[in-house]
């Protein structure tokens, strides 16, 4: 069995990013996702060169920042994407789903320079309903990228914030 550890939101904020770099060079993370709308994902990138071999993946994201396109029905008169329960509760346009989605991952290989290694999502709204997680299975095999839960790995999650414990690590893997 092999464990990987999976830290979320790299780039979301300078913190959270070194965080993720800290528990890389502590030898517990070995994945992160980055954020790409968000404005430390260039600090993120620096700080990536840090981790040799870091897995990179891209945090798709409905439901934080600044949205990448133009669109009618992810974001607020602003540009900023609605909340998660108003994302959950109104009918999204599945074709700006996947032109945000899509710059996203565009996003992360213009910094990167390279694609990124899985795709995953904030507040898993890429799983969140059949028709987002088609949009983003459409995507996962566009780029020939792993997809967190509907790939060749078992995900468990419960390791973070109060949760992430020794005790709590132990009995995730038991």
């Amino acid at each position: 069995m092999k464990l990987v550890i999976n830290a979320d939101d790299f780039g979301y904020t300078k913190a959270n990013t070194d965080g993720i770099v800290e528990g890389y060079k502590k030898g517990i993370v070995r994945s992160t996702t980055a954020m790409c709308n968000m404005p430390y994902l260039e600090y993120a990138k620096k700080r990536a060169e840090e981790c040799p071999d870091l897995g990179i993946g891209v945090h798709l994201t409905l439901t934080m920042g600044k949205s990448l396109t133009q669109n009618k029905t992810l974001t607020d008169e602003n540009g900023r994407f609605l909340k998660q329960a108003i994302i959950k509760s109104k009918e999204l346009d599945m074709e700006e789903v996947y032109l945000e989605w899509k710059a996203q991952i565009e996003k992360y290989i213009e910094v990167f320079g390279h694609l990124p290694s899985h795709l995953d999502s904030h507040h898993s709204v890429h799983d969140f309903n059949e028709k987002q997680l088609a949009v983003a299975s459409r995507l996962a095999n566009e780029y020939g990228l792993e997809m967190r839960r509907h790939g060749r790995f078992k995900f468990v999650s419960g390791f973070y914030g109060p949760t992430a414990t020794v005790e709590q690590m132990i009995a995730l893997i038991e």
